[in-house]
């Protein structure tokens, strides 16, 4: 999120990579509990996304990609 923050003050070009590296860390940062601080949980009615597939726990775990993902197929 720094990374983001910095590049916003310098108007400097924000790229995928570093959105998905904020995700990671926003998940890191909450030591894998789900809660509203987390934009997939927030914007999946504040439950987990979970499927089947995954065996346990949410679809995006510490995984950027699918965090950005499972965001942008919600707005």
């Amino acid at each position: 999120m720094d990374t983001i923050l910095l590049k916003l003050i310098n108007k400097s070009v924000i790229t995928e990579k570093d959105i998905k590296d904020a995700l990671y860390e926003m998940c890191d940062n909450n030591h894998g509990s789900c809660n509203s601080e987390c934009l997939v949980y927030t914007l999946n009615n504040d439950e987990i996304p979970y499927t089947s597939e995954n065996g346990s726990g949410c679809d995006c775990f510490k995984d950027g990609q699918k965090m950005l993902d499972f965001i942008k197929g919600k707005i």
